[in-house]
């Protein structure tokens, strides 16, 4: 990456399952088996037992651990500590770190405030020189409260505001019914998208949209399929960084989900298997489902014509 001119923002926990995450925190200190929504279609106890790694000490003894052993690691091809590496933007707390369920009991809350604060405040003592996000997905990741989601990015030690957003997994964008869905997709996302700015000027803070994407049309996640609707959405959302960012505002940049590259599913059925070259989707989805491969030449463009606009400006503002 170092030699690409690249940065790296390195998250250090999930709240889903597919890497394990802190669901498997919970199932290391209790004894009991881990919960995969996956397999058992329960999502709310999925998403209160993950919650759970908040509260037992035993659990963020270990994270912690893990923090230490990665954040003061020494790399083996430049020598340097990761603390001390300029190729590392951010340290990143967890991949959409959630309070826990709708209706629980608002102390819940309260303790995830104060383990965003606490483990922003441990990892600054571990290496003051890299910046630190939380990975939120914003207000609909925290309960769909905005003021918990401030609250939660207040502290001092966490320097940036993210978030995500996806209209797809969010039910307000069907690509089987583009036509009727669209137009109201792109209202919600930019009411949702203008909400989470007003917050990062409260709060004084920079704000990065790290994740947002959207499927190939209709639905076909083969590589074949064509690709309007995302490269219309795209143009869309990149105007609105645009806007801010000339406008002097927080959004200080985004980042697409996900580039797939040269990758290609291998199976009809779009499963990924062992040996199978990597795309950008994680291996639990379809593999196509949100990639951008390196013959997309539509969205390609709008991307390149976007990360030029936003490197002009970024010159113009200077050191």
């Amino acid at each position: 990456m170092a030699r690409r001119g690249m940065k790296a923002v390195l998250y250090l926990n999930n709240y889903w399952q597919w890497s394990g995450g802190m669901n498997q925190y919970v199932s290391w200190v209790t004894g009991r088996p881990v919960v995969d929504p996956d397999v058992s279609g329960d999502w709310p106890r999925f998403i209160a037992t993950s919650a759970e790694f908040y509260r037992l000490p035993e659990a963020q003894d270990l994270y912690r651990r893990y923090l230490r052993h990665i954040i003061e690691r020494r790399n083996t091809v430049n020598g340097r500590l990761y603390r001390d590496d300029p190729t590392i933007m951010a340290w990143q707390l967890a991949n959409e770190p959630r309070p826990g369920v709708h209706g629980q009991d608002p102390a819940l809350n309260d303790v995830f405030v104060q383990w965003v604060a606490e483990t922003a405040a441990y990892i600054k003592r571990l290496d003051p020189k890299h910046l630190v996000s939380t990975g939120s997905e914003g207000s609909w990741g925290s309960l769909d409260d905005m003021d918990l989601y401030k609250r939660a990015h207040r502290d001092p030690n966490v320097d940036y505001l993210t978030v995500h957003l996806w209209i797809k997994n969010w039910s307000w964008f069907d690509a089987k019914n583009p036509e009727a869905t669209y137009p109201t997709a792109v209202a919600n996302a930019e009411r949702y998208l203008r909400e989470h700015v007003q917050a990062a000027r409260e709060l004084g803070k920079p704000l990065v949209l790290e994740e947002f994407g959207v499927e190939r049309d209709g639905g076909d996640y083969r590589i074949e399929s064509s690709t309007h609707y995302r490269d219309r959405f795209l143009t869309t959302v990149y105007a609105w960084v645009l806007e801010d960012a000339r406008g002097g505002g927080p959004f200080m940049g985004s980042n697409l989900w996900t580039w797939g590259g040269a990758g290609r599913a291998r199976h009809p059925d779009l499963v990924w298997r062992p040996g199978d070259p990597f795309t950008g989707d994680p291996p639990q989805e379809p593999q196509g489902l949100n990639s951008v491969f390196d013959i997309d030449r539509g969205t390609l463009a709008v991307i390149r014509a976007h990360a030029r606009e936003m490197n002009r400006l970024g010159r113009a503002a200077g050191p």
